[in-house]
């Protein structure tokens, strides 16, 4: 275990972690030797829909 997976947990690599998740609280207490980035992943939240009344207001 020392000789393969100390060496990966001491490694300084960049952290890629969702802002806000576990993975980022987990990420700065477990290693604190890393750096951590925030990403998006690609997910963005769905753009707002407009309400029929929104919809007859524009066509008016």
């Amino acid at each position: 275990m020392d000789t393969v997976l100390r060496p990966l947990q001491d490694k300084k690599e960049t952290l890629y972690v969702l802002p806000g998740s576990h993975a980022q609280e987990y990420a700065r207490r477990r290693f604190p030797h890393k750096p951590v980035k925030e990403v998006t992943g690609g997910w963005q939240p769905p753009a707002k829909r407009s309400t029929s009344t929104e919809r007859e207001q524009r066509t008016s």
